[in-house]
């Protein structure tokens, strides 16, 4: 099953988190006051990520669903085949061009990063995320393997919703903790994230299917409504997580705003969703993995080349810049590393 709409919402937020990385990333250019009102109005951007881990877990059940014959060592071999090589070059990339990493880099090609075993880096931060989410998927299938329908969903909601408490309370509200943050003396805040996200995914997949079956034929005021529904939870979630200079105070409520999105886009309740559900939005989407664990080279090719030119003083130009370089080549990265090197692995696993 193929939601083609949620392929569009996945290069979106894919993007998105490029540009909230920028700032961060940045060196020259952050000393312009411009620079620090944009990353001020991009502060909740790391929310996006929060909508990745759902959307993986809601996949995650969805493909159990459909091949429950493929056993937990087999799921755990694809999602190698699937994740490691790009990460793999870009730890690499890391080594070379910053040098006397090695030890570090070395031991989170294991997936390591945010396990809370090996120390973090900054320059290689964003890659938290797969760490974290290949831990999650993997326990998450654990369970879809070897519990009953009702215990492995009562063991997932348990886990999610204690995971988001802690996130919360550990953050006064927030939801940040990425691959280095440790809750009482063990606990990696990244990995929580992503078994909060995950889980939670997982669910709201059932309550999708649940739905789907029941789904009838909506009236015209009721698509309308839902259009409207739509057009204003994206609004939401881009306005607060890339131009609004008073955050969101609470931040679980972006949580909520994008499971209506999620549920509404694979119902197609509304015009958005319907809109959205062509091929350009799938083939966009099929990017994204690639699009974010990149974003580590484009930083460091603009750090070299256009973040210490005279590009730095029109912000948008630069940042525009920064975003296409950041997408070409995670498109590029897809096609010769991402999904070559993924089959051989396939092929030599197999």
């Amino acid at each position: 099953m193929r939601f083609k709409n949620i392929d569009f919402l996945r290069f979106f937020f894919a993007v998105s988190i490029v540009y909230f990385h920028i700032f961060s990333s940045m060196s020259g250019g952050t000393t312009l006051p411009v620079y620090k009102d944009l990353a001020a109005a991009a502060a909740d951007g790391y929310l996006v990520v929060e909508m990745f881990f759902i959307l993986s877990g809601f996949f995650l059940y969805h493909g159990y669903m459909r091949h429950p014959e493929i056993s937990w060592t087999s799921f755990a071999l694809g999602k190698i085949c699937r994740l490691w090589p790009l990460m793999a070059f870009v730890y690499l990339f890391c080594v070379l061009v910053y040098k006397n990493l090695g030890c570090t880099l070395f031991l989170n090609l294991f997936f390591l990063q945010s396990t809370g075993l090996v120390l973090e880096y900054q320059r290689t931060v964003a890659l938290w995320f797969v760490s974290a989410l290949f831990w999650a998927l993997l326990f998450y299938y654990f369970l879809f393997k070897n519990f009953s329908p009702a215990m492995r969903n009562l063991i997932i909601a348990v886990i999610s919703f204690f995971s988001y408490i802690a996130v919360i309370t550990y953050n006064h509200g927030a939801m940040r903790g990425a691959g280095g943050p440790v809750l009482a003396g063990f606990l990696n805040l990244g990995l929580l994230r992503s078994l909060a996200g995950v889980g939670w995914g997982c669910l709201l997949a059932q309550i999708y299917e649940r739905l789907s079956a029941r789904k009838r034929s909506a009236s015209k005021p009721i698509f309308a409504i839902f259009s409207v529904l739509e057009l204003c939870a994206l609004l939401f979630i881009l306005i607060y997580t890339t131009v609004r200079h008073h955050p969101y105070p609470d931040k679980f409520i972006f949580i909520i705003v994008f499971s209506f999105l999620l549920l509404s886009f694979c119902l197609h309740l509304g015009i958005i969703s319907r809109v959205l559900e062509n091929s350009l939005s799938s083939w966009l989407g099929k990017y994204s993995y690639a699009i974010y664990v990149m974003q580590i080279v484009a930083f460091y090719i603009c750090s070299r080349f256009i973040w210490r030119s005279s590009v730095v003083a029109e912000p948008w130009l630069n940042i525009s810049i920064t975003l296409l370089l950041g997408t070409v080549l995670g498109m590029a990265a897809y096609h010769l590393i991402e999904r070559p090197v993924g089959k051989f692995l396939a092929w030599k696993l197999r």
